[in-house]
């Protein structure tokens, strides 16, 4: 089953005024959570698309895209988490996000930043195929290295927030706008002309 993101929900509401509703796609196969300040803070997301023997190229690029999008949205929201608790620009240098995505047998874990200027750069953090075959059983301690170093980056990631949010000191509301949808796809159903 998939787990729904509160992001993508909080932010559907607050674009609801703004412009008609757009679909967001707010179910992922699985959500990276922290605790920062009493509040829960969506930081990582998973998607797997298919099974190992399927080629399904469209579907794999709506989740990348999918991917990215809440990986864009979730810098936006610990950003507003740090100013409301008057956080510098310079302290905010390090707010990411993450991804994994697992397309066949091949996993890539992406990580996102947040540029001044609003520019979001993504890059590859580590990739892996998962074996398919004993023979290929060799490449297992690879892979556990790998995972725990993203785990390592996680856990630096977060004593990073706890840097932010021991200077800030007093809230104060931001006034910054939600990020925009990307535009809804074209429906490609044809009609019947009789």
């Amino acid at each position: 089953g998939e787990i729904e993101s509160a992001l993508r929900k909080q932010h559907r509401n607050q674009t609801k005024g703004q412009k008609p509703r757009v679909m967001l796609g707010s179910n992922h196969d699985g959500i990276l959570k922290i605790y920062m300040n009493a509040s829960e803070i969506e930081i990582g997301f998973l998607e797997v698309v298919g099974n190992a023997m399927v080629v399904d190229l469209k579907k794999c690029r709506e989740d990348l895209e999918k991917l990215f999008k809440v990986m864009q949205l979730s810098i936006f929201y610990q950003r507003q988490h740090h100013l409301r608790r008057n956080a510098t620009e310079e302290q905010l240098d390090c707010l990411q996000s993450f991804g994994v995505f697992v397309y066949q047998r091949e996993t890539t874990i992406y990580t996102m930043h947040r540029y001044k200027g609003g520019l979001h750069i993504v890059d590859i953090l580590t990739n892996f195929t998962i074996p398919d075959n004993k023979d290929q059983a060799y490449v297992l301690d690879e892979i556990v290295e790998k995972v725990y170093f993203f785990k390592s980056r996680v856990m630096d990631y977060y004593v990073k927030l706890q840097e932010i949010s021991r200077k800030a000191q007093k809230y104060t509301p931001s006034n910054e706008n939600p990020l925009e949808a990307s535009p809804a796809k074209k429906n490609n159903r044809k009609t019947n002309q009789g």
